[in-house]
């Protein structure tokens, strides 16, 4: 394409007008079954959001000035958590499964893969108290949940950095 004719237009103009020219077209024939069978197949593959519910300080579920309840989705907590336990080069979480009863959180159930030679039953419990400290921050003290709450299972031992494995 020649942009000589168009040397006082920048590049977001341009954008600009192609967008506007296709918008006005209308959407290419059989677009919209093409566009139906993506969301179908998106929506089987992935798992909808499982909401937590969060504590006040004191420990009761969380409710706003109007009285509704505040919750957190199971992928920001995974999210959360895959993050902080990402930080040694001892250990990398393998799978983090949460197991949801009546919007709490009932337990967690971690496996991980840890570095040859490092103690695994130390590494457990420093990376509870890694998990629950998270757990804390983003959900509130749950009377309810404690370390006997969290499973870890060590499912891989490998020389070297298991985060890079």
């Amino acid at each position: 394409m020649a942009l000589e004719h168009l040397e006082h237009k920048d590049a977001l103009d341009l954008a600009a007008d192609a967008a506007r020219q296709e918008a006005a077209e209308g959407a290419p024939e059989g677009w919209s079954e093409v566009a139906a069978t993506v969301r179908g197949r998106l929506r089987s593959v992935l798992d909808p959001a499982v909401p937590i519910l969060v504590h006040d300080a004191r420990g009761r579920v969380d409710h706003d000035d109007e009285g509704s309840r505040t919750w957190v989705t199971d992928r920001v907590v995974r999210t959360a958590l895959r993050r902080a336990l990402q930080t040694s080069p001892t250990h990398a979480p393998s799978a983090i499964r949460l197991v949801v009863d009546e919007g709490r959180l009932d337990r967690l159930e971690l496996d991980l893969v840890a570095a040859y030679g490092v103690e695994l039953r130390p590494l457990a419990d420093a990376v509870r108290a890694v998990v629950l400290q998270e757990l804390g921050a983003l959900l509130g003290p749950d009377p309810a949940f404690g370390p006997a709450q969290v499973a870890i299972a060590f499912v891989d031992v490998v020389p070297g950095d298991p985060r890079v494995v």
